[in-house]
């Protein structure tokens, strides 16, 4: 993550209109080097997004035993950062908001906090399975597949412009 903000300090200094971004899940919103690189981020205004992919679990720890704050995008209050929670399922709403996000940071450089709410039907490796996750949330999830979703789009709005 501090590598996005030498890339993004890079572009500021160059005076390029670029965005760098960054992602990580939410167990890593519990370590030392995401806080170093939101608060250097926030101090300098870098045009960086930071995403953090929340699948409710950091391996097999909960994140309501993680940290305590309601939503990770509520991290980027403490550095006053702008922080969106995106669908991460909902692929329309994923292009669209980051896409808006970028073009707004090309013209007014600054940090960005996205919390795409999702979920991962595996285990966090190949060894681990998921028996820590009861059955009926791998049913809801499993119900909101992006692709299963992108198909129930009328065909007259696919495309984007």
């Amino acid at each position: 993550m501090g590598v996005a903000d030498g890339i993004a300090l890079a572009h500021k200094l160059r005076k390029e209109q670029k965005v760098t971004a960054v992602f990580t899940g939410e167990g890593a919103t519990s370590e030392g080097d995401f806080h170093e690189a939101l608060n250097v981020a926030a101090v300098w205004d870098l045009p960086v997004i930071f995403c953090v992919e929340n699948n409710g679990y950091g391996l097999s720890t909960p994140t309501n035993e993680q940290y305590k704050c309601e939503h990770i995008a509520d991290k980027g209050i403490g550095y006053g950062m702008e922080s969106h929670i995106i669908d991460g399922n909902n692929i329309l709403e994923v292009f669209t908001k980051v896409n808006d996000i970028c073009i707004d940071i090309r013209q007014h450089p600054r940090p960005v906090l996205l919390e795409f709410k999702t979920f991962r039907m595996r285990g966090h490796e190949e060894a681990s399975g998921t028996k820590y996750v009861p059955e009926e949330l791998m049913e809801a999830w499993a119900s909101k597949d992006p692709l299963g979703q992108l198909c129930q789009i009328p065909k007259n709005i696919r495309s984007i412009e």
